[in-house]
């Protein structure tokens, strides 16, 4: 297994997304974010930050690493951290591979949504046709 020491700490990353704790010698258990994203908690110094695996693997074994890029999963499975699958993107063609691979919800599909779809057709309707948005806003 390759294994890239993050400069200046104690922790390695491999080409598969494992993070190796040097002091331990153990691989860590990495907790997936509320965006499906796995990270860990990184100590240097005595002071923690959370780091996202992806964009470790990313900078350590994907060329093309600048400051502005993202790094996009392929296969749009953001548990699939293996160098392979990542490539780095700018911030349009990620969203674009989102909307394409259906990471982006809109409208009934979004969990946060409190209008349907046809709700949202008739205020439209009802705007167009004058109603006032005071009369709308009672209505939904």
């Amino acid at each position: 297994m390759e294994l890239k020491q993050l400069v200046g700490t104690n922790y390695s990353v491999s080409r598969c997304g494992k993070v190796i704790n040097h002091v331990t010698g153990r691989a860590l258990a990495l907790n997936k974010n509320r965006k499906g994203y796995l990270n860990f908690n990184m100590y240097v110094n005595g002071v923690g930050t959370t780091q996202k695996v992806h964009r470790l693997v990313a900078m350590l074994f994907v060329p093309g690493y600048r400051e502005d890029l993202h790094v996009n999963h392929k296969d749009a499975d953001k548990s699939n951290n293996n160098a392979d699958n990542l490539e780095w993107v700018t911030p349009a063609e990620n969203t674009q591979h989102a909307k394409e691979n259906g990471l982006i919800r809109k409208g009934e599909a979004c969990p946060m949504t409190i209008l349907s779809d046809k709700d949202v057709e008739e205020i439209k309707l009802a705007f167009v046709n004058g109603e006032l948005s005071v009369d709308i806003a009672e209505r939904f």
